[in-house]
């Protein structure tokens, strides 16, 4: 969830994703082929900001947030050095720095 461990204290919350059995009962919602963002994205018009850190286990290496990037030309897309998951843990001011500046651009 973080890149610096001794950020680990300051994660709070969350801990039903870590239970089997909330999986199983979120997977049976899910569609058959699977989710396409990019096709979602293409049907509208608002802007699309990803910030990500470069230690995300969702993504390691942001492979498809960089595929999603390159297919959709309204996705800009920011990755945060030594980040994880809780990127707002691992490097708080870049992350708000981000935030702030893509939802002032899209008042």
């Amino acid at each position: 969830m973080v890149y610096d461990v001794s950020k680990c204290k300051d994660v709070s919350g969350g801990r039903a994703l870590y239970k089997a059995n909330v999986f199983s009962l979120t997977e049976k919602t899910y569609p058959a082929s699977g989710w396409n963002y990019i096709a979602e994205f293409g049907k509208q018009q608002y802007p699309v900001m990803i910030i990500s850190g470069d230690h995300d286990f969702l993504d390691f290496g942001n492979q498809l947030a960089k595929k999603w990037s390159k297919e959709e030309s309204r996705i800009q897309l920011h990755i945060i050095p030594k980040a994880g998951h809780m990127l707002w843990l691992d490097q708080p001011e870049q992350f708000e720095k981000l935030l702030t500046a893509g939802l002032a651009k899209n008042k």
